[in-house]
């Protein structure tokens, strides 16, 4: 069999998109202009995937946190002056991400090419800017890897257009000078770090200058947490009382909004109010003893872990994964894509070991009863139905409001967000539980699916919710509410969740099991009695009994207490069996099988990684000096093509992967065999540039009785080749 792998440049389709070309690079590797077939619109699109060999829990962590900032970020993108996230998905183990396409220069290159800029002309964008920053601070979402290249200036209306909202975490920004003393110290951003950042950008702006510099990382952070920028004598004092005042080491003694600085700006006056009186309590999501670090004076250390060595009682809090120690930023859409269409075909291929035969035994045996399954199973679990709705609810897909009614179905592929009015209402029903959008509120759908049981998360992202969910689930199952950092978790029964503006958050238990995770302190809530918490605070937490009022109002719920009908109960019942005996055969079917995945997905990147080399391989001899196809080629060295530094390079990818012939055709066409490392050896034939992937000998297909014969002596295993 002999598969054709060369591609016509600028033609491929990825996950329904037209690759046009390559924009530049960001911290998720290659970016490129690409037409959305589904709307015609053009996109910026990136992709990334897992590296090999990168713990497995520790990514999955750095993948949720990722996924949060993206579902985050859509609630904010529909400011004008915020790049919008168009769609993001995973296809396998590769993520992509498709944002709204500019073609206007950063501020980087803005202020690289003209120099610093007059007041008066920092003040026409910095307002476009400051509206974007406290637009998405006040929705819970703060930039936290602001930088002259994350702001695109557009010379229009807006001025200025903030971008990578949520994709902060995906590059290494350690050595930043424009992150906030907190953000250096602990890992983690206060409600005003954006303020700093910005605060640090406007320095720049006019005087040239980072406010902050040094030859390493190092260095950098020093300089940050030291926080002596030089002072911007060519200006008034009121434009560097004000900058001092964005730039404040303590976040409370910094302007509540970037607004407010442009306000004083504007009026050529000194910062006209402080924030809070100094002595108020540091409120970021950082320890006490680590604020006093911050407000120390550090100029003179030659190092602020200095400071740490003398404080021996200070325990650093565990900064979660980020994208970037996974170092993606070598990935790229066009790689991703190919990655993602071989695993397919190789996983699709697997061959069985012993252990293997076995479950494939026990799927013969149950071959009726995972018919049924095979016609409901988990599928049944992936979408959830609106039963009620009151006033004018609001889906929002993908960072399009639209209208539903009872009837209509909701999943959590996309972006998926329930909005209410004060008049709205609307009952999602799904296998395992009810959940109750009640007014004023908003509730993204996180995840409706089946993972070793039913599996529920949602996020409140404001006003409240009213669940019920059925105990007679496997244990596994799990659901999950989400508000700010805290997290709900039920096995049955019913609850009440609220958050306020101001992030507190409240859990009431109306009988069942419930459990309250506020970042890594749990709390048992019994049946009756209600628990409040505030999120940035560990030691908020007040348990009281629960109000007859908010009792009256659950009981009261027609819509989300109705009994449930005939039909309703069969499925339940139904579903019941299903989740206890057909999907616990087929998870433990499946269990068996990842194994032989994983070895498949290893041939699949050998496979991959010759391909690279060979094609690289491919191109030096179409780009030798003279124009010429070599008569003969040295396979060990390469020679006589010129011995420069793509010559190594393409040498040391073949990496365990070697080169068979090579025949020259004619002065202009060639012809070369590789072997790949994976387990079969497959053949590699390049003829002028197109690869071809010779799976040789290819086993014919069996008849039934024949495999099975084979399956039951223990031959069906691959054979290896020379």
């Amino acid at each position: 069999m002999i598969v054709n792998t060369k591609q016509t440049k600028g033609s491929r389709v990825l996950w329904g998109h037209r690759i046009l070309h390559k924009l530049g690079t960001g911290p998720l590797g290659s970016i490129y202009a690409a037409v959305d077939l589904s709307t015609g619109d053009r996109v910026a699109l990136r992709g990334f995937r897992r590296p090999h060999g990168a713990d497995e829990a520790l990514w999955d962590a750095a993948i949720a946190r990722f996924a949060d900032a993206m579902a985050n970020h859509c609630i904010v993108d529909d400011h004008p002056s915020i790049q919008t996230i168009v769609r993001f998905g995973q296809d396998g183990q590769t993520f992509f991400i498709a944002t709204e396409y500019f073609e206007h220069p950063t501020l980087r290159s803005v202020l690289d090419t003209n120099g610093p800029m007059e007041i008066e002309a920092a003040l026409e964008i910095l307002p476009d800017i400051a509206s974007a920053l406290d637009y998405a601070a006040a929705n819970g979402c703060i930039h936290t890897d602001l930088t002259p290249r994350n702001i695109l200036v557009t010379a229009g209306t807006p001025a200025a257009v903030v971008t990578n909202f949520g994709l902060a975490q995906a590059r290494d920004k350690g050595d930043s000078v424009y992150l906030s003393p907190e953000q250096i110290l602990t890992g983690k951003a206060s409600d005003r770090a954006h303020i700093f950042s910005a605060g640090a950008i406007l320095y720049e702006m006019i005087s040239g200058s980072p406010a902050f510099a040094g030859e390493t990382p190092t260095q950098r952070r020093r300089s940050v947490v030291a926080n002596k920028p030089a002072p911007l004598s060519n200006y008034q004092p009121y434009i560097w009382q004000v900058i001092r005042c964005m730039m404040a080491s303590e976040p409370f003694d910094r302007y509540a909004t970037v607004a407010e600085a442009v306000e004083d700006l504007r009026h050529h006056r000194r910062p006209h109010s402080i924030i809070v009186a100094r002595g108020r309590s540091y409120e970021a999501e950082v320890d006490g003893d680590l604020a006093l670090l911050v407000q120390s004076e550090l100029a003179g250390l030659d190092e602020p872990d200095a400071v740490i060595e003398e404080m021996p009682n200070l325990e650093l809090p565990a900064i979660e994964p980020e994208l970037s120690a996974f170092r993606v930023n070598r990935q790229f859409v066009m790689e991703c894509s190919l990655y993602a269409a071989v695993a397919r075909e190789m996983a699709a291929k697997t061959l069985l070991t012993s252990s293997g035969r076995i479950a494939v035994a026990s799927a013969l045996v149950l071959a009726g009863l995972l018919g049924v399954h095979l016609s409901r199973g988990r599928a049944a679990f992936e979408t959830a139905t609106i039963t009620a709705a009151q006033g004018r609810p609001r889906l929002v897909l993908n960072g399009t409001p639209i209208p539903i009614a009872p009837g209509e179905t909701v999943s959590s592929k996309g972006f998926q967000m329930l909005t209410t009015d004060g008049q709205s209402s609307v009952v999602v029903s799904m296998r395992g539980c009810r959940v109750k959008v009640l007014p004023n509120s908003k509730v993204i759908l996180r995840k409706i699916g089946y993972d070793q049981g039913a599996s529920r998360q949602f996020q409140l992202v404001q006003g409240a919710v009213l669940e019920t969910i059925d105990p007679t689930h496997r244990k596994t199952a799990s659901f999950e509410t989400l508000a700010g950092p805290v997290a709900v978790h039920a096995s049955g029964g019913r609850l009440l969740a609220s958050i306020d503006s101001d992030g507190q958050t409240q859990v009431a238990n109306l009988g069942g099991n419930l459990a309250v995770d506020n970042q890594g302190t749990t709390f048992g809530v019994p049946s009756g009695q209600a628990l409040t918490l505030n999120g940035r605070d560990r030691d908020s937490a007040v348990m009281a009994d629960l109000e007859p009022a908010a009792r009256a109002m659950f009981n009261s719920q027609k819509d989300l207490l109705a009994p449930p009908g005939i039909a309703e109960r069969v499925d339940r019942a139904v579903g019941a069996a299903e989740d206890q005996v057909l999907l616990r055969a087929s998870d433990d079917f499946e269990a068996l099988r990842s194994d032989h995945t994983e070895s498949a997905l290893k041939d699949a990147q050998a496979l991959q990684a010759a391909q690279t080399a060979v094609q690289a391989i491919a191109i030096l001899l179409e780009t030798s000096e003279n124009g010429e196809i070599p008569r003969d080629l040295d396979l060990d060295t390469l020679q006589p093509i010129s011995a420069g530094t793509d010559m190594h390079a393409a040498l040391a990818s073949l990496d365990g992967h070697h080169l068979l012939s090579y025949t020259q055709i004619d002065k202009g066409r060639y012809e070369f065999t590789a072997r790949a490392c994976d387990t079969t050896h497959t053949l590699l034939r390049v003829h002028d540039g197109t690869v071809e992937l010779v799976q040789e000998g290819a086993a014919k297909k069996q008849p039934l009785l024949n495999f099975i014969k084979r399956f039951i002596d223990g031959t069906l295993i691959p054979s290896k080749r020379s």
